[in-house]
């Protein structure tokens, strides 16, 4: 996790307050506002915020890049999450109905109870973020894997189990104030892959777009994930944590996107070459999700940040 347990940069450390999803004193745990403030730093640096970027356009020499005000550049670099940056592209090329590939990871959450820990207070000190990570690898070739991690309750808000009890509201409080330290969460997350029945496209309607998503799970990969999950569940017993129930937020909850424009070894429409230059564009690189043709189960916050650094690395050669 890239949170700092001494103090690095001006930066302090974690102070380990049970806090870290509402609050991030001393910037402890990276965000982007960090990497924004050290580039600030930079003479040849300028951030504008409030920008709604809406589409580029490309001559011989330069790219113009259109927002509330434009921009014009040598080289274009479109990082704006998968999804926005699939609206961008789409629209810059006026790709209209135009289907391209979206994977995104399936996620469930597993409650627990701990019973080692009834009775016992909450501990003094600890951070919010993942407290273990658990790799399954049920198919044995280290191909597809499952991942989980496993979250204390601690810093969440009672008023979620509240709604939650069958006991009046006062009863119920006292219960679940002494529940809270023997409670938590494993957020179980899949793979994906691309498939014909997973995509979106920009639709023209009214004067205006709006990206459809189409995403389809097979029976085959419902009826894989439930399984994995299963055996997860009694795993998770040898650990001494009692599984209450599976519950599946929906596709999309886990928030990673990727696949609408990969990248290939083949030259083919709507694809990124591995310098990340959009194919059809002279100077436009992606570097964010939407360049990566599969998801595996575990996040990839680390990889895209890496793949992002060396997209920006071949651009500032390219310049030289």
């Amino acid at each position: 996790m890239a949170v700092l347990t001494q103090p690095l940069n001006g930066r302090r450390a974690q102070p380990y307050h049970d806090m870290d999803f509402w609050s991030n004193p001393g910037d402890s745990v990276y965000r982007a506002a960090v990497g924004v403030r050290e580039l600030q730093a930079y003479r040849n640096f300028r951030y504008c915020p409030g920008q709604f970027v809406t589409e580029f356009r490309e001559d011989r020499e330069q790219v113009t890049v259109r927002a509330s005000e434009s921009f014009a550049a040598s080289r274009l670099v479109v990082a704006a999450g998968a999804l926005g940056t699939t609206r961008i592209v789409l629209r810059s090329l006026k790709q209209y109905d135009t289907p391209v590939p979206l994977t995104c990871n399936a996620h469930t959450y597993i409650p627990c109870l701990l019973p080692g820990r009834l009775g016992k207070p909450a501990a003094a000190r600890c951070h919010s973020l993942a407290q273990l990570t658990m790799i399954y690898d049920p198919t044995g070739d280290r191909e597809h894997l499952v991942q989980g991690q496993l979250y204390s309750y601690g810093s969440l808000m009672l008023f979620r189990l509240l709604k939650e009890s069958p006991l009046p509201l006062r009863e119920g409080l006292r219960v679940m104030q002494a529940l809270m330290p023997a409670l938590a969460i494993w957020v179980v997350q899949h793979e994906d892959e691309r498939s014909s029945e997973k995509y979106c496209q920009l639709r023209r309607v009214d004067g205006a777009d709006r990206l459809e998503i189409v995403y389809r799970t097979s029976a085959t990969e419902n009826e894989t994930q439930s399984r994995c999950e299963k055996r997860l569940a009694r795993l998770l017993r040898q650990l001494g944590c009692w599984a209450f129930k599976r519950v599946h937020p929906g596709h999309g909850s886990s928030v990673h996107y990727a696949s609408q424009f990969p990248i290939t070894a083949t030259d083919r429409p709507l694809t990124t070459e591995l310098s990340g230059r959009l194919r059809g564009t002279r100077h436009v690189y992606l570097a964010d999700g939407a360049t990566h043709g599969y998801l595996p189960a575990k996040g990839l916050t680390f990889t895209m940040m890496a793949n992002a650094n060396r997209v920006g690395t071949h651009v500032l050669q390219s310049l030289s």
